[in-house]
C-alpha cells in the first residue's frame, strides 16, 4: 500500500514536472508600428527593434556628428 502511495506521488510530481518547463519568454527585438495617412490612403509600417540591453548605441558607438547618417539599413 505505501508503495503504491509512493509510486502515485512520484508519478504525479514527476507528470506535474514537466508542465512547469514550458515558459515563454518575450522576443529579443522588440514589434513596433509605425502608421501614417498620406490622402485618402493609410500606410503602416510593422518591425522588430533590436533590443540594446542598457548599451550606449548614439554618441558612443556611433558619433553624433561624425560618419554616415544611417549606419544601418534594412536587410540582413
Amino acid at each position: 500500500m505505501t508503495r503504491m502511495i509512493l509510486t502515485g506521488l512520484l508519478a504525479g510530481l514527476l507528470a506535474f514536472g514537466g508542465q512547469a518547463q514550458n515558459v515563454t519568454t518575450p522576443p529579443v527585438s522588440k514589434k513596433a508600428s509605425v502608421s501614417e495617412w498620406i490622402g485618402l490612403t493609410e500606410v503602416s509600417i510593422d518591425y522588430h527593434r533590436p533590443g540594446v540591453k542598457d548599451r550606449p548605441i548614439w554618441g558612443a558607438l556611433v558619433p553624433y556628428d561624425k560618419g554616415v547618417p544611417m549606419p544601418w539599413r534594412a536587410g540582413a
